[in-house]
């Protein structure tokens, strides 16, 4: 019986192998037109526009097998000709699991100032989740920097997840850990840089409330380590901060940053500095 059964399907797959065909041909095809018209713009829009931002590309084509790939990819805000960030190239598939469960979702690549972003953004219940991970960016290739006279050198790498709300920051959470080596610094053309090193710093979202856990540096002109949180608003120049730290010079930087740490409310040592106001209005004491 299992010998014939076995005739049975070979006769079965002969004989129907054009109808076999056409469906894993239709199957395909149905993947190709729903990843070809998969509404990437609207899921974007809806992880962008609480924060008032939007996104424009100077070109945009399919990416073999699914997907879309831009070039010349503007983030900017809301009737703002500036960008806030840009990328050469954005590629951008639809995340499978999203099919299944029903709430869209897009899986982003981006080059980025030297590096490379990743990004998943999906809808959760209410809210927006985004997990990502940043790799080796350059903020020195910032053009806004540059405008400003200030450099950046060193590379940064972060990774995180967090759950956004469009319409209630207090219920936004997640977490963010951030690393960076061979920082230095320099806030305003002319000025002595200021290397930091390796850098790291761990934080968390809850509640409106952005804690700095911890963050240090070491093995450069300051060894900083502090904490503290931000106090988000809608506004983010609005949010209000209140974060402690300590900075401890090297020898060599006590004299070749003297000018700069004569500036301090009090000379670095074991007193914490307080970092308070908000983060458009800063104050030092």
């Amino acid at each position: 019986m299992a010998r014939l059964a076995s005739y049975v399907k070979r006769d079965f797959l002969r004989e129907h192998i054009v109808q076999i065909a056409y469906v894993v041909a239709g199957v395909a095809l149905f993947f190709v037109f729903l990843a070809a018209t998969f509404p990437y713009a609207e899921v974007l829009s809806s992880v962008l526009a609480p924060e008032g931002l939007e996104i424009s590309a100077r070109d945009q084509a399919m990416s073999f097998p699914f997907g879309v790939r831009m070039t010349g990819v503007r983030l900017t805000g809301l009737g703002d000709a500036h960008p806030v960030v840009e990328s050469q190239d954005v590629r951008l598939t639809p995340s499978m699991l999203s099919f299944l469960t029903g709430s869209p979702g897009v899986n982003l690549k981006a080059s980025l100032y030297g590096g490379v972003l990743w990004l998943e953004a999906r809808r959760h219940g209410n809210l927006i989740a985004v997990d990502f991970d940043l790799e080796n960016v350059q903020p020195g290739h910032y053009p806004a920097l540059r405008q400003l006279g200030a450099s950046f050198v060193g590379v940064v790498s972060a990774h995180g997840r967090l759950e956004l709300s469009p319409d209630d920051i207090t219920a936004d959470h997640g977490s963010i850990t951030i690393s960076g080596s061979g920082i230095a610094v320099r806030a305003i053309r002319g000025m002595t840089p200021v290397r930091l090193g390796e850098v790291h710093a761990v934080a968390a979202l809850e509640h409106g409330k952005l804690t700095l856990r911890s963050a240090h540096t070491s093995g450069a002109d300051l060894m900083l380590s502090g904490r503290g949180v931000v106090m988000l608003a809608r506004n983010l120049p609005e949010s209000a901060m209140a974060i402690k730290f300590e900075l401890r010079p090297s020898p060599a930087a006590r004299s070749r940053l003297a000018f700069l740490l004569g500036l301090l409310p009090h000379p670095p040592g074991p007193t914490p500095y307080l970092l308070s106001g908000t983060l458009g209005a800063p104050t030092l004491g």
